[in-house]
């Protein structure tokens, strides 16, 4: 399989060359996950804040309480639950993709000249 350049793989409509695999490298993983967690605790921090500040305004004190210890934790929990599934999705296609190409290099450089005859049973 001849190699192809950013464009060539982007415009590849058979799918056979990953534009993935060059944007993304297996490395950058961990990384983006790291990112994508602290912008969910920067984010739920800003709506926590949001929430007791309107909670406060609204003198309903059992709305920040509720945001506070329920609300706002069980929404980082499945925010970060569905990150982390997202990215091992990701790693797990770019480890398939590598040990399949793998595989078939090897079988190439096993591969006997003729196919071993059928046995029968």
């Amino acid at each position: 399989m001849e190699k192809k350049g950013f464009f060539g793989a982007l415009f590849d409509f058979s799918f056979r060359y990953f534009v993935t695999l060059r944007i993304i490298p297996m490395r950058i993983i961990p990384i983006l996950y790291g990112l994508s967690l602290a912008l969910g605790v920067i984010v739920h921090l800003g709506w926590l804040m949001i929430t007791l500040d309107f909670s406060y305004r609204m003198e309903a004190p059992g709305l920040g309480i509720f945001a506070f210890f329920i609300l706002i934790p069980l929404s980082f929990l499945i925010y970060a639950i569905c990150v982390r599934v997202s990215f091992e999705m990701v790693a797990a296609s770019f480890r398939v993709e590598e040990n399949t190409r793998q595989l078939v290099e090897l079988s190439k450089s096993q591969s006997p000249s003729s196919p071993p005859p059928p046995t029968h049973i």
